[in-house]
């Protein structure tokens, strides 16, 4: 009897509803699957690489191997969690944990890679369209402003940027 109600206190200590809020951000993080998405991101990285230089299809690969590990998708997955956090109170992200388990979130969760994917691929159309526009900009803000020493600009940043 004493280990049924110390299984049960156990259960209900560690179960969801009694979870941190780190915890509970972790959890919606492998729920949304972002490292599916970030996956995508991988793919979509190695194509230009893979049409400027000669690869075989195991070059690529690997070279994709490389980048997930040089670029630690752990520690963003842990990073990406603290938006959750710090923006979400515990109820909140009681009610979006619910909320991708309906139908609706399940579908919002497989659709995620395939978003990614058309984020990635219509930001740079929108990136190719703007640029001469930012190029133009940028050489009207520098005949038209005094440019600041790099120490100075390293500063303003840092202000501005609240870093």
């Amino acid at each position: 009897m004493k280990k049924i109600i110390l299984f049960l206190a156990l259960a209900m200590f560690i179960s969801p509803a009694h979870a941190s809020k780190e915890e509970k951000a972790a959890t919606l993080m492998k729920l949304m699957n972002v490292e599916a998405s970030l996956n995508v991101a991988y793919d979509q990285a190695i194509i230009p690489l893979a049409c400027q230089f000669i690869m075989t299809p195991a070059d690529e690969t690997a070279l994709k191997a490389e980048m997930m590990k040089a670029m630690d998708a752990e520690s963003i997955v842990k990073i990406l969690s603290q938006f959750w956090v710090q923006n979400y109170t515990e109820q909140e992200l009681d009610e979006v944990l619910k909320f991708y388990q309906t139908s609706a979130g399940k579908k919002s969760i497989d659709l995620m890679p395939a978003y990614t994917k058309f984020m990635l691929a219509e930001q740079e159309k929108w990136m190719k369209q703007i640029m001469p526009k930012m190029i133009d900009l940028g050489k009207r803000i520098e005949q038209k402003y005094q440019k600041r020493s790099g120490k100075e600009a390293m500063s303003c940043l840092k202000q501005k940027g609240g870093q």
